[in-house]
């Protein structure tokens, strides 16, 4: 037995039509694929803006590692007021990261399916692709260097006091704020700098301390007058009382105690041995 299948011509037709279209979607999938995964950083590719665009990634490394070391070596200035600070990049531990930087460069058309290898390549082609400079930073070298220049604009600031003066007045002692420096900002700018080729400057801004206890915090208080005060008397000669005394005097003068609040001796003044 024999099974013979007849087609119209217009079917027949569609169905060659349909087989060459495949031929050609997949002969030309095969060479769009081809084309964009050949074996140097596509054309259009900068990094830090020199052209690396149709170099290998070897030949990249060599074209690269010269001015990459002249960039690092080149110092990032901190100004704060009339001072400043030169510091070199590699003595504060950030490098170039060459490694990173070519791999990204080399990814440029390579990532995702076809439809985004095709638009990175055609905006490569069309308006490039810069890769930035990228840097290895030894965090624990960078934030020590960085705190020792943080010191000398760190001001702490100084609580309000209240105090009672010989007349018996209560006065208000204001408060002032301070200013402290913030180093994570700090090392994102300096990092940032030493990847710049010029304005390598960073201004030092340092962030307002407001005080724990403002002037306005003492002045709500209405503390107007003194309560109650005591005197005694000791032997000034017994040095060690004396001492005492004075250790004990300093942890409890200027000591607030606020509305509802319980003040505890052996706790402000802290723990006693008999040795002392």
């Amino acid at each position: 037995m024999y099974l013979v299948i007849s087609l119209r011509r217009p079917v027949l037709l569609l169905a060659v039509a349909a087989m060459i279209i495949g031929c050609v979607s997949t002969a030309g999938y095969a060479f769009v694929t081809s084309y964009l995964s050949g074996d140097t950083i596509l054309s259009g590719v900068k990094v830090a803006s020199i052209n690396v665009g149709g170099l290998t990634i070897q030949e990249a490394a060599a074209y690269l590692s010269g001015y990459l070391d002249e960039i690092v070596q080149r110092p990032v200035t901190i100004v704060y007021d009339s001072m400043e600070w030169r510091l070199f990049p590699r003595d504060i531990g950030i490098t170039p990261d060459l490694e990173s930087i070519l791999l990204a460069a080399f990814q440029v058309g390579r990532q995702g399916n076809i439809l985004r290898k095709l638009a990175e390549h055609y905006q490569s082609q069309l308006e490039g692709w810069d890769i930035p400079l990228m840097v290895s930073v030894d965090e624990a070298k960078l934030t020590s260097a960085l705190r020792k220049i943080a010191v000398t604009a760190n001001i702490p600031p100084l609580d309000a006091r209240i105090v009672l003066t010989q007349d018996d007045v209560v006065q208000i002692i204001p408060g002032v704020p301070g200013q402290k420096v913030d180093i994570t900002r700090l090392m994102e700018d300096v990092i940032a700098a030493a990847t710049r080729s010029n304005d390598r400057r960073v201004v030092l801004k340092p962030q307002l301390v407001i005080p724990d206890f403002s002037t306005e915090d003492a002045l709500a208080l209405r503390i107007q007058r003194c309560i109650a005060e005591y005197t005694t008397t000791f032997d000034a000669a017994d040095l060690n009382r004396v001492n005492n005394i004075r250790l004990a005097a300093s942890c409890l003068d200027g000591v607030l105690l606020k509305h509802r609040e319980t003040f505890c001796f052996n706790q402000q003044v802290g723990p006693r041995l008999s040795s002392d």
